[in-house]
């Protein structure tokens, strides 16, 4: 569910709704299973069009943070934008979750330590852990 699809011509507090609506419907859906064997994928930004989004996922980094999951696995290695992991420069990560970036890109056919090692580093560093 995509602000650049669906919801590209909505206002962000309608997107918001929605999205709020979703995670008590994914939260239901969950109930029984144990937190700690959930992991949830944040599958934002891996396409052209969200360059063109005007809303951005730390818009709604506490709806996603409300998702009964253990570990939130996000992208961090896509070619554009390349900074959503500063939100968490300003949203600190609730102590019973912990963050799994994604540093390969299913766009991308190489990786090497000069682009995604200072990635590494840059979410050790804001979430708490060593590079």
């Amino acid at each position: 569910m995509g602000r650049h699809g669906q919801f590209r011509h909505e206002s962000l507090e309608t997107f918001r709704r929605a999205t709020a609506q979703r995670v008590e419907a994914l939260n239901h859906a969950l109930a029984g299973i144990p937190e700690a064997q959930i992991q949830y994928h944040i599958c934002w930004a891996t396409t052209r069009a969200t360059q063109r989004m005007t809303c951005r996922w730390p818009t709604v980094v506490d709806l996603l943070l409300a998702v009964r999951a253990c570990a939130l696995l996000c992208g961090g290695r896509k070619p554009a934008p390349r900074h959503e992991w500063q939100v968490w420069e300003q949203v600190t990560l609730p102590d019973d979750k912990i963050l799994i970036p994604g540093l390969i890109d299913s766009t991308t056919t190489s990786w090497s330590t000069r682009s995604g090692g200072p990635r590494i580093e840059q979410y050790a560093r804001i979430v708490g852990g060593s590079a």
